[in-house]
């Protein structure tokens, strides 16, 4: 595939959510997180952190991809912790500058995808 987003694919989205529920997702996007985008906390034994999906965790090391599309690869002895993080990697302020025209007109198009 030539996609480098992060995300889910909003393609037949409209076959799965009702409008409501699209328009929840928009507005809360961090109140119902597909395990697969659930975003995990990294800090190193460095004191560096970082934020991310999981791309794979093993014996050897943890894969993490950031909401940039960067793949960021560490030592698992240079892990300190990694963590879950309650909040989506959308970015809950997408919607502060958009007007109520625009969010009703994303709303509409995304529930028209099918």
């Amino acid at each position: 595939g030539q996609g480098t987003a992060v995300g889910p694919d909003l393609s037949r989205i409209g076959q799965k959510l009702n409008r409501a529920r699209i328009l929840e997702a928009i507005l809360e996007p961090s109140k119902d997180i597909d395990p697969q985008y659930a975003g995990y906390l990294l800090d190193t034994k460095s004191g560096e952190s970082h934020s991310g999906v999981l791309v794979s965790k093993t014996d050897q090391k943890v894969i993490l991809r950031t909401a940039l599309n960067q793949t960021l690869e560490f030592a698992a002895d240079q892990v300190a912790r990694l963590v879950p993080s309650k909040l989506s990697l959308m970015p809950e302020l997408l919607l502060r500058d958009m007007t109520t025209r625009q969010v009703a007109d994303l709303t509409e198009f995304l529930s028209s995808l099918r």
